[in-house]
């Protein structure tokens, strides 16, 4: 039988969730996430980005305090100021080689 602390921690465990970002939206190709896209969304663990991303807007992921990891499309260009700012919980990062600035 489980203890208390341990159904706790699975009931957080299911509050936190994987995320794939669509490639299509709103019948167009995302090419970009935008500012303050995912705002202080404290319920994402890890995020898929599509080969279609090239650029990640200003504070996109500000305080997602709970995002570890980050898996990167090939087309990624571009970094935005604080994009992961305020992500306490990222433990490292793997850029692509198509990575041409961060602010």
């Amino acid at each position: 039988m489980k203890d208390i602390e341990t159904l706790k921690e699975e009931k957080i465990e299911d509050e936190y969730q994987s995320f794939t970002i669509p490639s299509i939206e709103k019948g167009e190709i995302k090419r970009k996430i935008n500012a303050l896209e995912f705002d202080e969304d404290c319920t994402i663990r890890s995020v898929v980005m599509p080969d279609s991303i090239e650029e990640i807007g200003k504070e996109a992921f500000n305080f997602c305090r709970n995002l570890k990891d980050i898996k990167f499309g090939s087309s990624l260009k571009r970094i935005n100021k604080d994009a992961f700012y305020g992500c306490l919980s990222l433990e490292s990062l793997t850029f692509p080689d198509s990575l041409e600035s961060i602010e």
